[in-house]
């Protein structure tokens, strides 16, 4: 059973990694809020280690799922490119690719490039109740 300064300090490094992984962090950075959320507790001597196998198990399947679903702002800081950095790599300005962040609907092409200009591949995948199929019309759109 943890006593209740254990409790606030479990809930710190909790939110730390929850913000860290919301922003697209990579998986060391999700260390490091881990570290810092330990350090913003109550409980300086309470560590990771320390926490309970099921709360340590629940924030590292909390990360993993967040980790799983990004949208293009999240993906590019946890790829660790600026707009403009990643604007070079597409020869576009930087509010070009503001603007690309914060579209819902695009063309194929245009998130495949964004993703290749990242170091990714896209893949489109159709998913079904018994089955997934990998829909492979757009793969030869890549390479522009």
């Amino acid at each position: 059973m943890t006593t209740k300064k254990e409790e606030k300090a479990l809930k710190a490094v909790e939110k730390a990694v929850k913000k860290a992984v919301h922003k697209g962090a990579t998986e060391k950075a999700v260390e490091l809020a881990v570290d810092k959320g330990i350090e913003k507790s109550a409980d300086r001597k309470n560590t990771v280690a320390k926490m309970p196998p099921k709360r340590r198990a629940r924030v590292d399947r909390m990360a993993e799922e967040m980790r799983e679903e990004m949208d293009l702002t999240q993906l590019r800081t946890a790829r660790q490119l600026s707009q403009a950095a990643l604007g070079e790599i597409l020869h576009v300005e930087q509010p070009a690719v503001a603007k690309l962040e914060k579209r819902t609907d695009m063309y194929v092409s245009t998130l495949r490039r964004f993703i290749e200009a990242m170091g990714g591949e896209l893949e489109i995948t159709a998913r079904f109740p018994d089955h997934n199929i990998r829909i492979k019309n757009f793969s030869d759109l890549g390479g522009t």
